[in-house]
């Protein structure tokens, strides 16, 4: 195929793959994880970017000698210390220049032929002894068309360079070739024995046709044979002419793409395991409430039991005082005394009759609230103790470089706000006590549980109220009629058994308004605590419709890039049958 022709797909395949690179960074970006967000932007500048040839091994290995040599000029210092201390990426340029893009890479320009065609990065050594050298290394390598290793000829066996070389052909999938560098001060054995090793080496890691070069800058830069350097220009020529770089080139987007999809797929299944935590913290906090919820209604019916008793123990109390209180002498005394002095002895009677009751009852009923309304409020707050608990081993940390993900965020950001919610009801003070009808008047606006305590305080007394009334406004108002019509001689047993029948009646009332309101008022009290919950519950929903469409994504995002890839394959193919 020709040159041409390669170029014109190869633009084809840019405008694709710039599109794509494009909704890579969204994802990353998406998912929250930095570290990928920056190689998959460093992807997007190398789209359109010169061919690039990355070149590392250790410190003394001769790199920046080998980079001199390659380009038949000083370009890298040379000295006997590590002095590589930035990423330095050389590329063609009009005239010599320099500039500083950051404090780790130093752009130079060179008026060289090569350069038209490729651009090359000298990087620190991977064994210096700043520790930064192999992290900018790292960081770089992503975005490499061609990967350099230089090892010295006598000692190709440097630990850290091998480890650089797993993260770039095993983890980032980039061509790479091999550069035993100051061959001239190996001995023909030694550097037979040494080429052999790292062919051993290299296939071991996965390289199955390795490429390996003996050179010597050194005989190079002298101007002698030997040197090597016209091994390294031919494969060079032969890479960057006739388009095949072009191909090189796509493949290393495509595999750096692919990449950046394995590690976006990690982030999910972190994001999936954590989600499946919640899920199970979501059931927990649900059994915790549902349980507190069956003691809350048991310590309701406990209390209902106990007013209701109290009812009945006044209210025979009150019929027993209003039975000895019928004697006929006493009817008739207050009979002539309403007529001759205009008194009303038995309104005031009966009056007095329900101002008794009406103290007693009270009296009972604050002393049963009371005790009520502690194991109420204890049982809650002990709930809300536990959940807060959950709430916070929930809160686990997370890697680094998922610290700043919206997903990661919103979660954090919500657990925070459900533990603040449970502390606010936790810090309302005196809950106890607002069960009592005489604490009613001073209550103003409380928290949820303070609200609900004020509430079920309230129904109480609205409804002991209701029932008294029926009994002495109602009841004991229709006697009083009876009464001052003198029938009370002949109907004295009738009228007994009708105050009995009104207390009855009333106490049916209590006990029914009772049962209604109190759980009525603890479904209200759960629902509003399961409230202080919702924006957890609605975090999980919101991160499993995200995670779903995420991974849809990803799915997507990888059939196109192997499509890419079978593409990039296909034309290598078409190169071939040309050539």
């Amino acid at each position: 195929m020709k040159p041409e022709i390669m170029q014109l797909q190869y633009s084809r395949f840019k405008e694709n793959i710039a599109s794509l690179v494009g909704r890579l960074v969204e994802i990353c970006a998406e998912v929250g994880d930095t570290e990928l967000l920056d190689v998959a932007h460093g992807l997007v500048r190398s789209v359109n970017a010169p061919f690039l040839f990355v070149v590392v091994g250790e410190v003394k290995a001769g790199k920046s000698s080998f980079i001199n040599a390659l380009l038949g000029e000083d370009i890298c210092a040379v000295a006997p210390d590590p002095c590589t201390d930035v990423i330095q990426k050389i590329v063609h340029a009009p005239r010599r220049s320099e500039r500083i893009v950051s404090d780790q890479v130093r752009e130079v320009g060179l008026p060289n032929d090569i350069l038209r065609e490729v651009a090359i990065v000298d990087t620190p050594g991977t064994n210096s002894i700043i520790e930064r050298h192999q992290e900018i290394t790292e960081r770089f390598i992503p975005e490499a068309d061609l990967a350099i290793f230089v090892f010295p000829a006598v000692n190709p066996y440097a630990r850290s360079a091998w480890e650089l070389f797993r993260l770039v052909h095993s983890d980032w999938h980039k061509k790479i070739i091999f550069v035993l560098q100051q061959a001239d001060r190996a001995s023909p054995a030694e550097l037979k024995v040494n080429l052999a090793r790292v062919a051993e080496y290299a296939r071991e890691r996965g390289v199955n046709s390795p490429r390996i070069f003996p050179v010597s800058a050194k005989l190079a830069s002298e101007g002698k044979p030997g040197s090597g350097m016209q091994e390294i220009w031919d494969y060079i020529s032969s890479t960057v002419t006739g388009g095949r770089h072009y191909v090189l080139k796509m493949e290393s987007l495509i595999n750096t793409g692919l990449r950046i999809l394995d590690g976006v797929q990690e982030d999910l299944r972190a994001h999936a395991e954590a989600l499946d935590k919640d899920r199970a913290e979501r059931q927990a906090i649900a059994r915790a409430m549902e349980r507190s919820k069956e003691y809350s209604l048991r310590d309701a019916d406990l209390l209902k039991a106990k007013l209701v008793d109290a009812y009945r123990r006044n209210a025979e109390d009150t019929t027993q005082a209003f039975r000895e209180g019928l004697g006929i002498g006493t009817l008739v005394r207050s009979s002539l005394s309403s007529v001759f002095k205009r008194k009303r002895p038995l309104n005031d009677w009966l009056e007095g009759l329900g101002a008794t009751f009406n103290q007693r009852f009270s009296r009972d009923v604050e002393a049963v609230s009371r005790e009520a309304a502690s194991r109420i409020t204890e049982n809650i707050s002990r709930v809300m103790e536990i959940l807060l608990e959950e709430l916070k081993s929930t809160r686990s940390p997370w890697p680094q470089h998922l610290g700043v993900s919206g997903i990661t965020n919103k979660r954090l950001s919500v657990i925070n706000t459900c533990i603040d919610n449970v502390l606010l009801l936790l810090r309302d003070e005196s809950l106890s006590g607002r069960l009592r009808p005489t604490g009613l008047e001073r209550m103003g606006e409380q928290t949820m549980v303070g609200g609900f305590l004020t509430a079920v305080g309230a129904i109480i007394a609205a409804t002991v109220h209701t029932a008294f009334f029926d009994v002495t406004g109602g009841i004991l108002s229709m006697l009083g009629a009876l009464l001052a019509i003198n029938t009370l001689t002949f109907k004295r047993r009738g009228i007994v058994r009708r105050f009995e029948q009104g207390f009855e009646e009333g106490r049916e009332r209590f006990e029914r308004d009772l049962s209604e309101n109190l759980a009525a008022q603890i479904e209200v009290i759960y629902s509003d605590l399961d409230l202080a919950f919702q924006p957890f519950y609605e975090n999980i929903r919101e991160r499993e419709e995200r995670l779903a469409n995420l991974k849809a994504k990803v799915g997507a995002m990888r059939l196109a890039l192997d499509g890419e890839l079978s593409g990039a394959q296909s034309l290598v193919e078409a190169q071939e049958r040309a050539v």
